[in-house]
């Protein structure tokens, strides 16, 4: 299921979807759902959409040179089951407040 950007050396203006997640965990799946569901949905729009588990450097790789990112994950937070967190990076980095699930280090290094 994960996928990467073919060619990362030239430089995409296209929107990307980043889904983040693990299928065996359970509702840490839910960012690869959402992201295939969005990628199915979206088959004719000018947006690329990628799927990873947990490797960073791949996360990186095909976030570099893109004007416009969205990532989805799902994440513990306190905040009810199904609430939205929208995090604008412009406004500062990525904080976690725990690096203990099986992928909580990866989005917030692909973002360091």
């Amino acid at each position: 299921m994960l996928e990467t950007n073919p060619d990362r050396s030239a430089l995409k203006t296209r929107p990307l979807l980043i889904g983040i997640g693990a299928s065996f965990r359970g509702d840490d799946e839910a960012g690869l759902i959402a992201a295939q569901i969005l990628k199915d949905e979206m088959a004719d729009k000018d947006v690329d959409v990628y799927m990873h588990s947990d490797d960073p450097a791949r996360i990186i790789a095909d976030w570099s040179g893109r004007d416009a990112v969205i990532v989805i994950d799902s994440v513990r937070t306190g905040a009810p089951a199904g609430a939205v967190q929208r995090i604008d990076l412009s406004e500062g980095g990525l904080v976690t407040s725990s690096r203990s699930s099986s992928h909580g280090n990866a989005l917030a290094d692909a973002v360091e």
